[in-house]
């Protein structure tokens, strides 16, 4: 007789436990990590001098988020209205920005090491250069999924300090400001979409799958074996890149499609490779990325540091712009060392 295996979803709930929904950043290394995890997959790697540029970019976000005052509280009637109708208490996309973010990106952009090739510091010394009003256009651009007026080259470093803006305020609310709302695949604490997901290993969360935002790194919990995007449990299929002498098993970079609403959605074990980053590893696996697209799946996460934009537009207002799909195609950036990816 057949027996079918038991998620660790209904092994916690058989045995009475509690799923913790929400896991909030830990503010002393969620970029830390992400640096000392993209340095160990660029090395022979062949997109390796850009995953180095991003850990120097962590380094900056992790420094910037230290030093950085603690941001105003959020207003009390705000997040019982958010509450009320099951919005998250922090919505990034079209939400007016503190000009603090702007303090941030210049942190970030001067905590930079010297070295990098010229052209990375031409885009540096752009960004100082424009207007305040230019950079919010940026921003809002960037976290409305708008890709047309995107700046390509300033896009990292617009999404790295709007990374760490959002983080700081999301860990700056209170715990019960945090609830699941209306899109549960969307960020409950800023509406944004993830860039991966995670199956964690040790404490109450061994074995349980959490969905990591691309913008504050809140990860919210959803059951194995289900689409990102449209909660779907039907037509789910796992997919890795062949690696020689490597079972399927083991990859610890997935990506999840769903053949329901036609999206994957990577995932990654910490089993399997307990150093795992959502977005390091997401960047080191674009390989992945084109065997998707291969397949006539569209991406459902986003990644703020490997974004597709249209640099001939980039005056438009925001109102004029074409919505872009937040499936976006694996995009190289017009850095020097924009990564190059083989299937």
């Amino acid at each position: 007789m057949q027996q079918r295996l038991l998620s660790a979803e209904e092994i916690a709930s058989q045995a009475g436990m509690r799923i913790p929904f929400l896991r909030l950043p830990d503010a002393h290394d969620v970029f830390a990590h992400r640096a000392q995890r993209l340095r160990a997959l660029a090395a022979g790697h062949a997109a390796g001098a850009y995953l180095d540029f991003v850990a120097c970019v962590a380094d900056a976000q992790q420094r910037a988020l230290a030093e950085t005052s603690p941001p105003p509280a959020v207003d009390a009637r705000e997040l019982q209205q958010a509450q009320q109708h099951g919005f998250p208490p922090l919505r990034a996309a079209g939400s007016a920005l503190l000009p603090a973010w702007q303090d941030t990106l210049r942190d970030i952009v001067d905590g930079l090491p010297a070295g990098l090739p010229p052209a990375v510091h031409a885009a540096t010394q752009r960004l100082k250069a424009m207007p305040a009003d230019a950079l919010e256009l940026q921003a809002h651009r960037l976290m409305s999924g708008i890709s047309v007026g995107l700046d390509n080259a300033l896009a990292p470093f617009v999404g790295a300090a709007l990374q760490v803006y959002y983080t700081q305020r999301v860990l700056a609310l209170p715990a019960e400001a945090f609830n699941p709302t209306h899109a549960p695949s969307l960020c409950p604490c800023c509406g944004s979409h993830p860039v991966a997901s995670v199956v964690h290993i040790g404490g109450d969360a061994a074995g349980l799958r959490y969905l990591q935002c691309s913008l504050c790194s809140a990860q919210w919990h959803m059951v194995r074996i289900k689409c990102a995007r449209c909660q779907s449990t039907k037509g789910i299929a796992y997919y890795a890149v062949d690696v020689a002498g490597r079972a399927a098993h083991e990859h610890a970079v997935m990506a999840e499609g769903c053949s329901e609403c036609g999206s994957y959605t990577k995932i990654v074990y910490m089993n399997r490779d307990a150093a795992v980053d959502p977005c390091a590893d997401d960047l080191a696996s674009l390989a992945l990325d084109l065997l998707m697209h291969d397949r006539d799946y569209q991406r459902w996460g986003v990644n703020l540091m490997l974004l597709q934009g249209d640099p001939d537009d980039v005056h438009d207002e925001v109102g004029d712009a074409r919505q872009a799909s937040p499936t976006a195609q694996v995009a190289a950036t017009s850095l020097p060392f924009a990564p190059e990816v083989s299937p």
